[in-house]
């Protein structure tokens, strides 16, 4: 989908965009379809995505925008009310000591954080995983404490009780992901840009599996993440 005035051709960053992509599509490999949306207005791409409702899962690898936005706000709320999810990175620059860079602590995305994994070298399965030093996280210091974040007991992650924290989640991050993009060229990368929508492809599958079951979709998530619900619906997708 092409806004403001924006013509659709590879531009400097499309390594980010490329791997947005792929990442989704490696994590839901039956996607109907994939839907980009480019422009260079940060809430009328954002308000794009709510009008069409289209997409069940959403990801944004990027941080713009003021610290806090209410029209932003009323956006990413109108995605929890359409049942729409929308996962944000939450940067690749360790832990935040000021100001996180918005949008990546607003109460009303799911802010996804990155991890470093373990496979084996004989089957490739998983093996263990852990915190990536270069994943976002932090204490707002524009947002209170949510509701779902109120019951955690944050005496061990030096969390705050009474602003919000991040991430809500976590997934693969660490700097050995290969990526081939602008027709052939090809390295290692990595970061939270990998997360997110790892994280929506995710969601694909568990809204996928909720649809078998005349279920909605999950749409804001951190309620269900907080009791695990998400997981649960996950656990019988093949």
């Amino acid at each position: 989908m092409l806004l403001n005035g924006s013509i659709g051709a590879p531009r400097d960053n499309n390594i980010e965009v490329a791997l947005d992509i792929d990442m989704a599509i490696s994590m839901a490999p039956g996607l109907s379809k994939v839907i980009v949306y480019e422009g260079f207005v940060p809430n009328a791409i954002l308000n794009r995505m709510a009008t069409d409702n289209q997409a069940r899962q959403l990801s944004s690898s990027w941080g713009f925008g003021s610290q806090v936005d209410p029209a932003r706000e009323q956006i990413f709320m109108q995605y929890a009310a359409q049942g729409q999810s929308f996962f944000q990175a939450s940067g690749d620059l360790g832990a935040w000591a000021g100001p996180i860079f918005p949008p990546s602590d607003d109460p009303y995305v799911t802010v996804v954080g990155g991890t470093s994994l373990t496979i084996s070298n004989s089957n490739r399965e998983w093996l263990s995983e852990s915190a990536w030093d270069g994943g976002g996280g932090g204490i707002s210091t524009s947002y209170a404490i949510p509701n779902w974040q109120q019951d955690v007991d944050m005496s061990g992650n030096l969390g705050s009780a009474t602003m919000r924290n991040v991430p809500d989640v976590a997934a693969m991050a660490d700097v050995a992901i290969w990526l081939i993009a602008n027709n052939g060229e090809h390295g290692i990368v990595g970061g939270t840009s990998a997360a997110a929508p790892l994280w929506a492809g995710f969601m694909a599958l568990a809204n996928q599996k909720g649809a078998t079951q005349n279920k909605p979709s999950v749409g804001f998530a951190n309620q269900l993440l907080r009791h695990r619900a998400i997981f649960k619906l996950y656990s019988n997708i093949p």
